[in-house]
């Protein structure tokens, strides 16, 4: 890739990146609480289990409403996902290990805050839902990235 392409496509995805992170902010600490499926807690809410929570939706398909359990689920992984690509977007020379990486401090630095504002539970389950969501995203940078090159929409 070209030195030009490549420095409008970090300056692309530095702008993104920070738009989805001022997004996913407002989303867990301003809106979340206030609808149905998150409330503001009373005291400090923490799961330190891993595969808790999932188990628990799991367990629960048949008997909780669908949206609450793609929300808590699927949601959690789709909601990341802009997270490791345009991490990967904006930060060409980190690996596909890097990227989540980041995105794990992030992530963790985020559910330790839900706890601190009481704005939500510290979940071990969403950081391992939310982590395979940055992977998945920062994946599918890469593949869009080797098919923008092979296309020629890229000078590589």
């Amino acid at each position: 890739m070209q030195k030009k392409d490549a420095k409008n496509i970090s300056v692309l995805g530095f702008i993104a990146l920070s738009a989805y992170l001022i997004f996913i902010s407002w989303r867990l600490f301003f809106f979340a609480y206030s609808n149905h499926y998150r409330q503001r807690m009373d005291a400090p809410g923490c799961n330190l289990v891993p595969f808790k929570t999932i188990g628990e939706f799991w367990s629960s398909l048949g008997s909780l409403p669908f949206d609450v359990w793609i929300y808590n689920l699927a949601g959690n992984i789709a909601a990341f996902m802009p997270l490791g690509f345009f991490l990967a977007m904006t930060f060409k020379r980190f690996s596909i290990q890097k990227t989540v990486f980041v995105a794990f401090i992030l992530i963790v630095l985020a559910e330790a805050m839900q706890l601190v504002t009481l704005l939500g539970v510290f979940d071990v389950d969403d950081i391992i839902l939310n982590v395979i969501g940055s992977f998945f995203g920062c994946i599918i940078y890469q593949l869009c990235r080797r098919i923008f090159l092979r296309l020629g929409f890229v000078k590589g």
